[in-house]
């Protein structure tokens, strides 16, 4: 395939299946540098199951994803952690760990022997950059939920991705937390010229934070282009099955609901 400088990440007539059960039917997306990109849609379109897809994490039954132009099945699981990183909704930390220590696992794609001087100082650079280095010497489990994710997003950082791909990422966290996070992946995107992939729920937050939108229904891209294209009045009313009314603001939509379609 073509390569384009800008474009990172490609998924090309994507479909994958559990068992009998089709979840994706023929996907196409482009994913760019430096831009923001939200998958939304209802509770169990696939958005997970892309990201997934997207990630290696799961093999497509027909289609193929690209990265940096080339095909992902030929890319060894090694080079392709130094491409790109996957940060899991509520990711999980199995054994005490320190901050530092759970941001150096992030280098081990890099990682021969031991971690090295230069590793050690992209992790210290990290740690500045996410603000998050006077709490090294915590445990993770010590940290509230928005110190946890930044440190999430600094151990996939340290992988040093051009792709990095999150799973509703602000997801149990409170309203300043949520906005902080957000603002700080929007900051990633375009001072670490990634490509960021995000599914979200939050379409507010969808919104005012991202420069593109992936509307899905039924295992099917509905949608796709800039918020204020793809978030509309009647793709909420087909798409989610409810009625809404959309402010415009200078921050971007605020999306009210109110009520289902059919509903009181």
């Amino acid at each position: 395939m073509e390569h384009t400088k800008d474009v990172l990440a490609v998924a090309e007539n994507i479909c994958f299946s559990y068992g009998s059960k089709a979840v994706l039917c023929g996907v196409g997306a482009e994913f760019s540098a430096g831009k923001v990109t939200s998958l939304i849609g209802p509770n169990g379109v696939g958005k997970t199951t892309l990201l997934k897809c997207l990630a290696g994490l799961l093999l497509p039954s027909i289609g193929t994803v690209w990265v940096k132009g080339r095909d992902m099945r030929q890319i060894k699981p090694r080079e392709l952690a130094r491409m790109q990183a996957y940060v899991p909704q509520n990711g999980s930390v199995l054994f005490p760990m320190t901050v530092y220590e759970f941001v150096c696992l992030g280098r081990r794609p890099y990682v021969e022997w031991s971690i090295s001087a230069h590793d050690k100082e992209i992790v210290e650079e990290l740690l500045q950059y996410m603000g998050i280095a006077s709490m090294r010497e915590k445990f993770i489990d010590e940290l509230s939920g928005g110190e946890r994710q930044r440190v999430m997003l600094a151990r996939a950082l340290v992988q040093q991705p051009d792709i990095l791909l999150l799973d509703e990422p602000t997801s149990a966290l409170d309203i300043r937390h949520q906005l902080e996070v957000m603002g700080l992946i929007r900051r990633i995107a375009v001072e670490k010229h990634c490509a960021v992939i995000l599914v979200m729920h939050d379409l507010t937050l969808v919104s005012r934070y991202s420069d593109r939108v992936v509307l899905m229904k039924d295992g099917k891209v509905w949608a796709d282009g800039a918020p204020g294209q793809t978030i509309t009045v009647e793709n909420l009313r087909v798409v989610y099955g409810i009625e809404s009314t959309l402010f415009q603001t200078e921050q971007g939509l605020v999306i009210l609901p109110l009520h289902s379609v059919g509903g009181a």
